[in-house]
């Protein structure tokens, strides 16, 4: 493949990933989501890679980023001969955990709405309302 090609496929891909991030969202408009600060990366990063943002905290570069990356990388697909553990660590940024940070959507929560719903139990689903983070 050509760069040119290369190019209009990352583009493609990337365009794809965004609206569907944007999607799970609930980000109907790209107006709505405008103007946010990127937080975390440096104002060179930003710059080049998100045209307009504002970055006042300056944060990650393209080398951290790269190795980031790579080891994200060899953790899915390992050189021969690394030794890895049998699956992927869990760093607590998507799985419910024990003693964990509070949610507003969490495991008691979701079990009382369900119960609240099939039962028709309206107690059971003031009494979660009540308990639920404002």
């Amino acid at each position: 493949m050509t760069v040119d090609e290369l190019t209009t496929h990352y583009h493609h891909s990337i365009d794809h990933g965004i609206l569907k991030v944007m999607s799970k969202m609930s980000i109907s408009m790209l107006q709505s989501y405008k103007g946010a600060q990127i937080l975390g990366l440096h104002s060179e990063v930003v710059e080049q890679c998100f045209i307009g943002a504002v970055s006042h905290v300056q944060g990650a570069m393209f080398d951290l980023l790269a190795l980031d990356a790579f080891e994200l990388h060899e953790h899915g697909w390992p050189i021969q001969g690394t030794i890895l553990p049998s699956r992927m660590p869990k760093t607590g940024e998507y799985n419910w955990q024990n003693g964990g940070e509070v949610h507003i959507i969490n495991l008691g929560g979701i079990a009382n709405l369900k119960d609240a719903m099939c039962e028709k139990n309206q107690t059971v689903y003031n009494v979660d309302a009540l308990n639920a983070p404002a």
